[in-house]
């Protein structure tokens, strides 16, 4: 049988134990983490746009995407097309190479190949070199072109006294049977014959030492013929 104050001793003991071994429990207890603030520098990025996207097929079928920007192919903005119709007299426009198929240096028998709209004449024997075309419709000017060994070397177009306007023209619209008037105004830079017999001849310069020149009819200061050449002049005679 155990004393009283062994028994006290032995409860003491045990007491001593479970007290430490609350405050043991409770030092371990694990304190709860602070949640972390999110950094700028941390937190995801929304995903960037695909710069890969596949580019729509291109129309060829091939499925490479078309060119774009400096990829793209030249545009050739150039276009040295003739804008007159061989075939149509109206459309022919005078200028220091000549007007229509009868242009200087050509080929003479090439060039009449493309007058079929003209009555063709020649006389060999007297007026060799020389060609002359009359027109078939009314409204156009005759032709008279002189060659030097088979080559073109002036075109001229001639009308009569009192014929309107005929084609072809110049580009500023000077044609046989234009005014005096119209003739100065669209040429301002004009050079009048200075010699006896000449006084009704003016000439517009090209820059490649050929000219334009038109005699004026006194009579009724209207254009009746005019001429491409490397002469300031209209020819005086064709046959000699």
């Amino acid at each position: 049988m155990h004393s009283p104050s062994r028994t006290a001793l032995t409860i003491l003991a045990v007491a001593t134990v479970i007290a430490t071994a609350g405050c043991s429990v409770d030092a371990a207890a694990p304190t709860p983490a602070a949640k972390p603030i999110p950094s700028a520098s941390t937190e995801a990025a929304p995903p960037a746009a695909d710069d890969t996207a596949t580019a729509p097929p291109a129309a060829d079928g091939t499925g490479d995407a078309p060119a774009t920007g400096t990829d793209a192919a030249p545009v050739d903005s150039s276009d040295t097309s003739d804008a007159s119709d061989a075939s149509d007299p109206t459309s022919w426009t005078i200028d220091f190479t000549g007007v229509g198929p009868l242009q200087l240096g050509a080929e003479f028998d090439a060039a009449r190949a493309g007058m079929a709209q003209f009555v063709y004449d020649v006389d060999l024997e007297n007026c060799p070199g020389v060609g002359d075309f009359t027109p078939e419709a009314a409204g156009i000017a005759s032709f008279i072109t002189q060659s030097v060994d088979g080559a073109i070397v002036s075109v001229t177009l001639v009308g009569r006294t009192g014929d309107s306007t005929m084609v072809p023209a110049t580009a500023e619209g000077i044609g046989v049977g234009s005014s005096l008037d119209d003739l100065t105004a669209a040429y301002p830079e004009l050079e009048q014959g200075e010699f006896e017999g000449t006084e009704n001849t003016y000439a517009v310069a090209g820059d490649a030492g050929t000219y334009i020149a038109f005699e004026v009819n006194p009579d009724d200061d209207a254009v009746r013929v005019i001429s491409v050449s490397d002469s300031p002049l209209t020819p005086a005679e064709y046959c000699g």
